[in-house]
């Protein structure tokens, strides 16, 4: 599992959240290559099961689809705090280098 920093938008191109800490965890099934992930964010913030666009600071980018959001209280920080997990849609492609 790796973990990457990364900007979240809506599909119009509105930041939703900035520097996001997160997880993504690939898995290889049948030649196939598929990814998920995780993250947290400050209970004030606001993000749906809808479908976001991600754009990670190493270059990849990727369309992922938020699929679980709950509420959880974090007992080494003793705040509340927003649990995100999500699927990505497509490849998380790296970008092309010229």
């Amino acid at each position: 599992m790796q973990r990457v920093r990364g900007v979240i938008s809506s599909p119009n191109g509105e930041v939703i959240l900035e520097d996001v800490e997160m997880y993504i965890h690939e898995t290889r099934s049948r030649g196939r290559r598929d990814w998920r992930g995780n993250f947290s964010v400050p209970e004030l913030a606001h993000i749906d099961t809808e479908t976001y666009h991600l754009a990670l600071e190493d270059g990849r980018e990727a369309t992922i689809m938020v699929n679980n959001v709950r509420q959880t209280f974090d007992t080494r920080r003793g705040n509340h705090t927003t649990a995100v997990t999500f699927l990505v849609s497509g490849l998380l492609a790296q970008p092309l280098m010229l």
